[in-house]
């Protein structure tokens, strides 16, 4: 059965240093689900964006829901080098088809997730 999923990308909290020279994150986010990516603005110099971004929706069918993750993909913007992935989630939408919810689905999930580094300070 076909249906829509929206996404808004709202904040992110306490990102690492990505940017060496001024201490900060030039962030953005890569939304993704089956061949249709998204991007949010770039909030350039905060280890805190604020984002608050717009819906960003993706028509789906159950198959879809079955098979495909919805992923999200936080990223460094670079302006003279290729961008620097600072870490990625993925989302396992098959309880949105389980029995028993209401169509249309009309919550709001909010996502909260760390990152955590392996790599050492470079200093």
């Amino acid at each position: 059965m076909p249906g829509k999923i929206k996404v808004k990308v709202l904040a992110g909290r306490n990102l690492p240093v990505m940017d060496r020279s001024g201490d900060t994150t030039d962030a953005y986010v890569e939304i993704k689900f089956g061949n249709t990516t998204y991007k949010t603005d770039v909030c350039r110099k905060s280890l805190n964006p604020q984002w608050n971004s717009e819906w960003y929706r993706f028509e789906v069918d159950d198959a879809e829901l079955q098979d495909e993750p919805l992923q999200l993909r936080l990223m460094d913007h670079d302006t003279y080098s290729a961008n620097d992935a600072i870490g990625k989630v993925y989302l396992n939408l098959n309880p949105l088809l389980l029995p028993g919810l209401p169509p249309p689905v009309k919550n709001i999930w909010t996502l909260e997730a760390s990152l955590t580094s392996s790599a050492g300070a470079q200093g």
